[in-house]
């Protein structure tokens, strides 16, 4: 006899990013099959040129165009998505960093219906899932180092 289970798996999602550039601005534009994206870094707030700014800021954006080409090759389905991620460090001073960081999303899954199409398109098309939805994180961490070398980490999630 076959029983129907669900199992429900709970957990934490850790990953870390990497810091801005402390020295100087920066970034890269990539083009990809699916999505152009584009990341910017630096230093702010920054008064000696000399020494590596306290402050830095790491921004992120990735945006597809599946969308445009699917409408150019004819096929119904209209897959949109943004998605984005910010870091912004902060060194107080030799003993405390604070960090503040976001990440994001922007979903548009739609499906255009052809002009002329039969029975066996509609059912393909009946199926697609529509999807709308925005996600939005953003969290804050308080590291502080301490004399004898160990370092508590303090962060909260809102």
């Amino acid at each position: 006899m076959e029983r129907n289970t669900t199992t429900l798996y709970l957990g934490v999602l850790s990953f870390e990013q990497r810091e801005g550039n402390a020295e100087r601005f920066g970034g890269n534009f990539r083009f990809g099959a699916s999505e152009a994206a584009l990341t910017l870094e630096g230093p702010l707030f920054r008064k000696d040129k000399s020494k590596p700014s306290p402050t830095t800021l790491l921004f992120s954006v990735r945006r597809s165009y599946l969308q445009f080409l699917f409408e150019l090759i004819g096929l119904p389905i209209r897959p949109d998505y943004w998605d984005f991620q910010w870091k912004l460090n902060h060194e107080v001073d030799a003993y405390n960093t604070l960090t503040f960081l976001g990440i994001g999303s922007i979903d548009d899954f739609s499906v255009k219906s052809p002009d002329d199409f039969d029975k066996e398109q509609q059912a393909a098309i009946d199926q697609v899932p529509i999807i709308q939805q925005q996600t939005r994180t953003m969290g804050i961490s308080w590291k502080k180092k301490f004399k004898n070398g160990k370092q508590n980490d303090y962060r909260d999630q809102f």
